[in-house]
């Protein structure tokens, strides 16, 4: 469907109409077809949130250290590139710097300056391309933090009724129940009663930091899950999307693939190893059984991990079983259930916006050019009429005739 519109919006432009021509109409068509689908990660504190973003850019990128991320508003838009850029703004929107280069050094010396108050990144997110949406990941202070205007606006905007974004509310896995996000997780229940599926289907809870669960001492599915789902419901939110997962191992595995550096690779395998074991001999720690998927999404994770599995592959095993995957499977379902049909939906719309107003223009010079022979009748009697006006006799005649007029009386009359 896209591909159709785009070459009728090619031949319509060819037609003899300047309306249609005009770069306005073709900027409004091409924002129509690159609107962003923003994905708002929220979280209290210690829940694991930039290691999350960070799993799933899968890059070290944000800075993950308590109070690190507390400062600004981190937007990460993809664009397929595998080079990180940055553009950095103060509270009054004003640049202040822009980076052809960024790093997780320069990362965290931007949360740290007090200047900052949000970054605008564009590089690879890798789950998703940017010919399918222009997806853009926002990093916002979470409820017990968000003491700037800016930042609680943009999470305020997150939970509008209006509003398509979607939002990953991440939880920590070793503490549950936190005062702090009680009031956000009501409001959030708030906005989820409205819009009907849509509304609900783009809340997504993850449970992170589960590689610290043990067989012992843990029960995920008898426990852990039950009690999160009864926690929720508790602050009004019935049938949450759960999706534990371990974003850390996830992140852990991603650098050990994209590093080329010997030295780097087997630091980051001593690292992951033994969580790697743990996620794939501790079948409770097999995550992506918990989320509730898609038919086509678990077909493709199931797909993933059998190869794994054929090939021998650890670390490809216990990606899958960080549930990781399933969360992006999610964000791409959302996109093409409803942000595409959307982005159609507004092209045409556009589309139909300025035909209506170049069909106007058009069937107006039609009707003139139909009615030149009334223009030719109308012409004369101005011409008769402009005669009469320069007529001297004709004006003398008229200014008696208005003097013999009894106003008075006739007001008088009227007034009676």
């Amino acid at each position: 469907k896209e591909k159709e519109i785009k070459t009728l919006f090619t031949k319509i432009q060819r037609l003899p109409f300047e309306e249609l021509q005009a770069p306005a109409v073709a900027s409004a068509f091409r924002n129509a077809l690159n609107e962003l689908l923003e994905v708002n990660v929220v979280a209290t504190m210690s829940a694991g949130k930039s290691t999350l973003i960070n799993a799933l850019l899968g890059k070290k990128l944000m800075p993950s250290k308590n109070g690190a991320c507390t400062a600004t508003i981190t937007r990460i838009q993809d664009d397929d590139d595998s080079t990180f850029k940055a553009v950095v703004f103060d509270e009054s929107k004003s640049e202040l710097e822009h980076y052809s280069v960024l790093d997780y050094q320069t990362m965290k010396s931007l949360n740290a300056d007090k200047r900052v108050s949000e970054i605008h990144v564009k590089g690879n997110i890798p789950f998703v391309t940017s010919d399918e949406i222009s997806l853009v990941l926002i990093d916002t202070p979470g409820p017990d933090n968000a003491n700037d205007k800016s930042h609680r606006l943009v999470t305020e905007k997150a939970l509008d009724e209006s509003s398509k974004m979607l939002v990953l509310f991440v939880m920590n896995g070793g503490k549950l129940h936190d005062d702090a996000q009680d009031a956000f997780l009501k409001k959030i229940a708030r906005s989820m009663s409205v819009d009907g599926k849509q509304s609900k289907e783009r809340y997504l809870f993850v449970i992170n930091k589960m590689d610290g669960y043990d067989d012992e001492d843990d029960d995920i599915a008898g426990e852990t899950i039950p009690e999160t789902v009864q926690y929720l419901e508790e602050m009004g939110i019935e049938n949450p999307n759960i999706f534990p997962a371990a974003a850390e191992p996830a992140l852990l595995i991603r650098r050990y693939w994209s590093t080329s550096d010997e030295d780097e690779k087997k630091k980051l395998y001593a690292k992951i190893e033994t969580a790697a074991k743990k996620l794939i001999n501790q079948r409770q720690l097999h995550l992506e059984q918990y989320a509730h998927l898609p038919r086509s999404c678990q077909k493709e994770i199931d797909a993933e991990l059998e190869r794994a599995v054929e090939d021998g592959d650890m670390l490809a095993q216990a990606l899958v079983h960080s549930g990781i995957r399933g969360i992006e499977e999610m964000i791409k379902m959302y996109v093409t259930k409803y942000s595409r049909p959307q982005k159609i939906t507004t092209a045409v719309d556009t589309f139909q916006f300025h035909l209506e107003g170049a069909e106007a223009f058009a069937s107006t010079e039609r009707e003139i050019a139909s009615r030149e022979k009334e223009i030719e009748e109308i012409g004369a009697r101005m011409k008769a009429l402009e005669e009469k006006l320069e007529s001297r006799k004709e004006n003398r005649e008229f200014k008696k005739k208005i003097n013999s007029l009894d106003i008075k009386t006739n007001l008088e009359d009227g007034l009676d």
